[in-house]
């Protein structure tokens, strides 16, 4: 009667540890966090057991190992026991009885050992790691105090020939890298328990540190600049007709730029001139009203280099509290423009408001294919289709096409990409004005 009740006390404590060793290691951390944060104790007391997860584990396997022990050294004799009164009627002799009662009873033990103390309470961790994480904290917490010694020890002794053979302990590892973080957004999103939209977005947030603003600028032959001699009137038109509110200002070529000019600023100053010239000497105070834009409203032009990262000029946007940048390559050319906005963009996507103005370039065809401009950029076009043309090499289709090609492609010509064959629409002088990209199907979805 003894034995059965010390089988079972060791059975539980067998299966308790197996438990608490699967679901220290199967738990959301991020989730203990938070719920730690709320004030749950048993919470906070697995975030402490996580964080010395070895010394933990060593304690696990020290309460398996000893359960385990004295489960064979109590558990197969006793079922041995039960079972030689059976084979005695089957008039064998003692020695052969003995024999067979040891065999089977250690066939049927090990079974349940297997079942009950090690497989039920593993996958009841696994499947329910944070129910299970909460029942064994408090007394794993105490079994590791209470063996503290033995379980410093065994961690010491593995932590060694861990050293020995060269692996890094867990301090000292890096932190999970942005390649793996997407592979597990787009995991979560072909399970089904992250969209689309959402996984682009967190996308968007691991490549601000790796796409630089060369990669998303407006290009300096689609930038929207203003003559610092141009007439006021003429310059007010310009801006009145815009959708932006920041234009550049440039002197003598569009090359040299001499600052930026808000909108609201020229807007404001021509709100206060006459309709007719001051020639009282009261009033306003003009007594001509000005035909040339006034320096002092221009703003400093900022210029940054073309590698500089996403996350870098986020920062510095923030840090400067401004929103546009001039952007410059290694001999100081001028190359475009990048804004927060753009930034902000490659987050959460295009950003439309009521000045926005339709973007011309993209044309959705009835065969499936799509007919873009030359100086669509790549990453929109594979953001937008959920695409994966070469982002590396170029930022702009007509860049990959002549890149792929190693020279500039002529109009009619077709190339394949990938799976994407792209054919050039038009071509005026060197320039690829529009394409076709027609994707083929994809094997690894078939």
């Amino acid at each position: 009667m003894l034995s059965g009740v010390l089988i079972i006390i060791l059975l539980a404590a067998n299966a308790f540890f197996v438990a608490a060793e699967f679901a220290i290691v199967k738990v959301r951390v991020s989730r203990l966090d938070e719920l730690a944060r709320n004030g749950h104790q048993t919470a906070a007391l697995m975030l402490e057991i996580h964080r010395k997860i070895e010394a933990y584990l060593a304690a696990c396997q020290l309460g398996i190992t000893m359960a385990s022990l004295g489960l064979g050294w109590v558990g197969e004799p006793f079922v041995a026991m039960l079972l030689e009164p059976v084979f005695k009627r089957a008039n064998i002799s003692e020695t052969l009885i003995h024999t067979i009662s040891v065999f089977v009873g250690f066939l049927v033990f090990s079974s349940l050992h297997i079942v009950i103390g090690e497989q039920v309470p593993k996958t009841f961790a696994i499947r329910e790691s944070q129910t299970m994480a909460f029942f064994v904290a408090w007394p794993l917490r105490c079994f590791y105090l209470l063996c503290f010694p033995f379980t410093w020890l065994l961690n010491e002794a593995a932590s060694g020939i861990l050293r020995l053979c060269g692996v890094k302990s867990m301090d000292e590892e890096e932190s999970i890298s942005p390649r793996e973080l997407r592979g597990l957004i787009e995991l979560s999103r072909r399970t089904g328990t992250m969209l689309k939209s959402e996984r682009d977005m967190l996308g968007g947030v691991l490549e601000l540190r790796e796409v630089e603003v060369g990669s998303i600028m407006t290009h300096r032959s689609r930038m929207t600049t203003i003559d610092i001699d141009l007439p006021l009137v003429e310059m007010i038109k310009l801006v009145k007709e815009s959708p932006f509110t920041r234009f550049p200002v440039w002197r003598d070529n569009p090359d040299q730029i001499v600052g930026i000019l808000h909108s609201k600023d020229l807007l404001s100053m021509a709100a206060d001139l006459p309709a007719e010239p001051d020639r009282s000497g009261e009033g306003s105070g003009w007594d001509q009203p000005p035909t040339k834009l006034d320096p002092r409203l221009l703003h400093p032009a900022w210029f940054i280099p073309d590698t500089t990262s996403l996350q870098q000029q986020l920062l510095a946007f923030r840090q400067r509290r401004t929103h546009l940048a001039m952007v410059v390559d290694e001999y100081g050319t001028l190359m475009g423009l990048v804004t927060l906005e753009d930034i902000v963009e490659e987050i959460v996507g295009d950003i439309a408001d009521e000045k926005d103005v339709v973007v011309p370039g993209l044309e959705l065809l009835s065969d499936g294919a799509v007919l873009v401009d030359g100086g669509v950029a790549v990453r929109d076009i594979n953001r937008r289709f959920d695409w994966d043309l070469p982002e590396e090499d170029a930022a702009t289709m007509a860049g990959l096409l002549m890149h792929e090609a190693r020279r500039i492609p002529q109009e009619g010509e077709k190339l394949l990409i990938g799976r994407f064959e792209i054919e050039v629409v038009r071509r005026e002088k060197h320039h690829l004005k529009q394409l076709r990209i027609a994707p083929k199907a994809d094997p690894a979805k078939d």
